[in-house]
Formats: structure tokens, sequence, C-alpha cells
């Protein structure tokens, strides 16, 4: 239960920064350093869900 919990949450963050994303891109552009640094944060965000979906299948991938 405490780890589905985790995924949701982690799950609700991933929604709220690809909005945030789409904001500052519709008022800086594609190419705007906040546009890039909230890109980025979702990029991480995306690969933590990556691992923990990869370690709940029991899949071993390399951790960096």
């Amino acid at each position: 239960m405490h780890l589905m919990f985790c995924e949701t949450l982690l799950l609700i963050r991933i929604e709220q920064k690809r909005k945030q994303m789409i904001e500052i891109a519709c008022q800086f552009g594609l190419h705007h350093q906040e546009t890039l640094k909230y890109s980025q944060e979702l990029d991480q965000l995306l690969n933590l869900h990556i691992k923990y979906r990869a370690l709940e299948k029991g899949d071993f991938i390399a951790v960096s």
C-alpha cells in the first residue's frame, strides 16, 4: 500500500510539472532557459517513475 501511495504522489508531481512546463513554454517559448529547466525537472521525475516501475516488476536497471 505504501508503495502505491508513493507512486500516486509521483504521478501527481509529474502531471504538475508537465503543466508548469507548458505554461512557461507558452509564456517564454520552447528554447527559454526556464522552459528547459522545467523540462529537465520533468525528465528527472519521469526517470524516477521508470525506475520505480522496473523495481516493482523485479527488473534490474542501472541507477545513477
